[in-house]
């Protein structure tokens, strides 16, 4: 202990220890201002204590007052234990073993399908805008469109969402083929009820951690064409049998771009509700009555196009004379 003292070891690897610790704490402090990756904060908890046996040795051999030589021991230890180092942190970073977001690591999938079911008319027949034209429009009728202009619709919802959430870490399956297409009319056609397809369809898909399809139909004049579309999007959450699912549906469209357009935005808003199921963001500024912040610690720039909706919620169900939530 005399030696360890007169090398001053104690005092070198408290010093060590404070200035490491600062470091990550800066570290941190840059990813929660600045939103640095998530992951930086541990790799450098990894550094300082990955190099911790080269500051010992160098602390043992020139801690101690006057000039020292190098010995072997730090020729051979110091660089052995910079290479290790070195090859940990590069089979880490290829692995993503310093990640420790469980989101990246491990991406949701979300199955996306559409299919044009007649056997699902008369649910269509029950949309007041449809019953609406379709009294308008006395020689108009509900049809299924052709599986080319499906193929159409698909290719472009795909091209839409793949460059929506290109820099994001899920795994956007589009199930969409004639096969598919076929088995889930099948399913459509000799299931009971909403929650017995859903069902069905999520052992189809492998069983996603969303399932989303889509169903499309058109309405037709006197000619046989077509010059209205709409569409119903059921999105489950999680398993069908303990999850939730949401329903929407478009405006009649004329356009199939529009239409996929459309369907795009709808599957997109629930993929980021998804997504981002946290609290909103950090408030950066407040002057006055402006409040400038950003939400769920989005990647933003300026000169940037953002779109979002405010819900608001009228019930108030424990009648405490304030809505709920």
């Amino acid at each position: 202990m005399k030696d360890l003292l007169n090398r001053r070891i104690p005092q070198i690897l408290a010093s060590y220890f404070v200035a490491g610790t600062s470091l990550i704490l800066f570290i941190q402090y840059l990813v929660d201002k600045y939103q640095f990756p998530s992951h930086f904060p541990t790799l450098a908890l990894f550094g300082v204590m990955g190099i911790l046996p080269s500051v010992f040795i160098l602390a043992y051999f020139h801690g101690a007052p006057g000039k020292d030589s190098w010995t072997k021991i730090e020729k051979i230890g110091i660089p052995i234990n910079i290479l290790f180092l070195g090859i940990c942190l590069f089979i880490g970073k290829n692995q993503g073993l310093w990640d420790i977001d469980n989101k990246k690591n491990e991406p949701k999938r979300y199955a996306i399908m559409l299919t044009n079911p007649m056997s699902w008319n008369n649910m269509f027949k029950k949309n007041p805008k449809i019953q609406t034209y379709l009294s308008n429009n006395k020689n108009a009728n509900i049809f299924n469109i052709p599986i080319d202009t499906l193929k159409k619709i698909n290719s472009l919802l795909e091209s839409n969402l793949l460059y929506e959430f290109y820099d994001e870490n899920l795994h956007l399956d589009f199930r969409f083929n004639d096969e598919n297409n076929k088995k889930m009319i099948n399913i459509l056609e000799s299931s009971d009820g909403t929650k017995d397809v859903a069902m069905k369809l999520y052992d189809l898909f492998d069983k996603p951690d969303q399932t989303i399809y889509v169903f499309i139909t058109a309405l037709e004049k006197n000619d046989g064409n077509y010059n209205k579309l709409i569409s119903y999007m059921f999105h489950y959450d999680k398993n069908p049998e303990n999850g939730s699912v949401h329903i929407s549906s478009t405006e009649m469209i004329d356009e199939i771009s529009n239409l996929s357009d459309e369907i795009s935005e709808a599957i997109s808003s629930r993929i980021w509700e998804r997504e981002n199921d946290y609290p909103t963001g950090i408030v950066l500024t407040v002057d006055d009555n402006i409040i400038v912040f950003n939400p769920n610690k989005m990647k933003v720039k300026k000169n940037m196009i953002l779109s979002g909706n405010t819900t608001y919620s009228f019930y108030d169900n424990d009648n405490d004379g304030y809505t709920d939530k």
